[in-house]
């Protein structure tokens, strides 16, 4: 599968042209999680999102999916693993011709957890003196993005760990997801004073965390209004929300 096929997918296919019926299935369905899960980063709203992918699963999103039915379950175990490292890899290529990178940090059985992130933002974010000073507190190398990751997947899989032996969840990948970091900050420490919860629990000022929340909700619904309307995953990466939006209320944060 080539990375542009995988850019040309819209909401709704179920095949891919050229691709083994496998193929095509596992791509369209990764597809449609991906812009569900990271219409954040897609839009322009967020420097990186998390999400989850459970592969060959008919818990589609019906809200980008709605009435797909399909006989997944009768394809070869292998044939399906092949697709999914195919359709990732594919992705991984398409995504990074837009500045976006996309990587695994876990992955168990079926259910994957991965990070896709603007190379740019979240480069400046790691380049921060003091956001780079409050990863470093928390044990990580800042040197570069790269060492960033290696130290977040490491942790992620710590905390997926064997029942019993799993660590606590590595919160301050909160700072790399955009948020700011007094939030950050505070919602580590327990402070328990939050103004407002939106995607995150916010301490700051009310009126501007409930702006941000609702800049970044907006910038998702016309997202996934325009993947619904058809148009692919390329033309979303080639036009954010955020560059015809009037909704912004200003710079991103």
């Amino acid at each position: 599968m080539s990375e542009q096929q995988i850019l040309d997918i819209r909401c709704g296919d179920t095949h891919v042209t050229g691709c083994s019926e496998p193929e095509g299935y596992v791509a369209c369905e990764f597809v449609a999680c991906l812009v569900s899960g990271a219409s954040g980063v897609i839009s322009g709203a967020k420097p990186a999102s998390l999400f989850n992918y459970i592969p060959r699963s008919r818990r589609w999103d019906h809200t980008l999916h709605s009435g797909v039915t399909t006989h997944i379950e009768s394809y070869d175990p292998r044939s399906l693993r092949k697709a999914e490292r195919e359709a990732i890899r594919a992705c991984t290529l398409g995504l990074r011709r837009f500045g976006v990178e996309l990587v695994v940090l876990f992955r168990r059985e079926s259910k994957m957890v991965l990070l896709a992130y603007k190379t740019d933002r979240l480069s400046a974010i790691v380049q921060d003196r003091e956001r780079a000073a409050f990863l470093a507190e928390h044990g990580y190398d800042t040197s570069s993005t790269d060492a960033v990751i290696r130290e977040l997947r490491r942790r992620m899989a710590a905390h997926y760990g064997d029942q019993g032996k799993a660590t606590a969840f590595p919160h301050e990948i909160g700072l790399l997801l955009g948020y700011p970091l007094d939030d950050v900050r505070s919602f580590i420490a327990g402070e328990g004073r939050e103004t407002c919860i939106g995607p995150w629990k916010a301490y700051g000022d009310r009126e501007t965390e409930q702006a941000r929340f609702r800049f970044i909700k907006e910038c998702s619904r016309r997202c996934g209004d325009r993947f619904r309307s058809g148009e692919t995953l390329g033309e979303l990466l080639a036009l954010p929300v955020t560059r015809f939006s009037t909704a912004t209320g200003g710079v991103l944060w």
